[in-house]
């Protein structure tokens, strides 16, 4: 069993925490701290955690594998540096950082501590997810022309306003942080690399940060794809894929719904034929609690996570070239 430690005890810690606690075979988590030590207490007692005021403790103690992290993301080159100097494998909650040079400081400090270094992209470990990607590497969608992504919660409307989650400085380009870098993950893992960005994001009714963003992608590939995302609606996720030989969509905010439609034969008066959708539905998995005990397994195997370090630095080189993109309004080549 993986012994862990989770820095951060806001709403996010406190789900990581409660996916496996009790639940898995393969990672607990038997410490915790949080900036506010009284905003910590009741779930370090309700999960039996031992709380600590500083992380330097955290780092010394030798029962302790790993540490997770899930505060602020400006702290998180940082934080990764110094657990990897202490020889402790190191879970980071996205975004991994804010700009490239900070992920290649975390990154090669990582590489040469010689641990196992893992980002919360915990889509990636979703069946839907999954399933795609099997699709795309056996060749029944076809040739990927484009894919499109949304993503919306109502975020930017209900969080207190003295949230570092509100702090333009750590939440540039409105729910990018939140909600976007998943999908941008997921067409890195899909589609490889992102060689152009231009986003437009802007501020209507949310009281502090961009409520409305629209990215467009090019890829190496050649393919375009588009992600639209809004701090100020209703919860929702959707990711498409459009294929010469079949679209396919990935839908409801838990992935829980993929539907394909296969590109039917062209009627005699030109129409196309209607297809059936093949639905594909997946209920009660629990992502958070698959990437962690992923986490897990490669530290116990001494393997690498299975989200590749080159994606990850291009996640974060992606994300650097969408913020400058939401800043002067025009596209932005990688």
């Amino acid at each position: 069993m993986i012994n862990a430690a989770i820095v951060g005890l806001g709403w996010w810690g406190k789900t990581l925490v409660e996916s496996v606690q009790g639940k898995s075979d393969v990672i607990r988590f038997t410490a915790a701290h949080n900036r506010t030590r009284a905003k910590g207490e009741e779930q370090c007692r309700a999960k039996n955690l031992q709380q600590h005021d500083d992380i330097s403790t955290i780092l010394a103690d030798p029962s302790i594998d790993a540490v997770v992290y899930a505060a602020k993301h400006n702290e998180r080159t940082d934080q990764v540096v110094q657990t990897a100097k202490a020889g402790k494998h190191v879970f980071v909650e996205k975004p991994f950082a804010l700009h490239l040079r900070a992920a290649d400081e975390a990154l090669n400090a990582a590489a040469k501590a010689g641990i196992v270094l893992a980002v919360g992209y915990q889509r990636r470990f979703h069946p839907s997810m999954v399933e795609l990607k099997e699709r795309l590497r056996e060749g029944s969608l076809g040739t990927v022309t484009q894919c499109a992504g949304d993503a919306s919660a109502p975020v930017g409307l209900r969080l207190p306003k003295d949230s570092w989650r509100l702090d333009p400085a750590e939440v540039p380009a409105g729910g990018l942080t939140a909600l976007g870098v998943h999908v941008v993950d997921g067409m890195i893992d899909l589609f490889g690399r992102i060689d152009e960005v231009y986003c437009m994001s802007r501020r209507r009714v949310a009281p502090h940060i961009d409520d409305g963003t629209t990215i467009v992608f090019g890829f190496a590939s050649g393919m375009v794809g588009s992600l639209v995302m809004s701090t100020a609606s209703a919860l929702n996720y959707r990711f498409a894929v459009y294929g010469t030989k079949a679209l396919a969509e990935i839908s409801t905010p838990s992935l829980d719904l993929l539907r394909v439609v296969t590109v039917p034969e062209v009627m005699p008066h030109g129409q196309p034929a209607a297809s059936v959708p093949e639905i594909i539905e997946t209920k009660n998995f629990d992502p958070l609690k698959a990437e962690l005990e992923a986490f897990g397994n490669a530290i116990r195997t001494k393997t690498a996570y299975p989200i590749p370090v080159a994606d990850i630095r291009h996640g974060v080189e992606v994300f650097e070239a969408i913020v400058s993109s939401s800043r002067s309004g025009q596209p932005v080549k990688l």
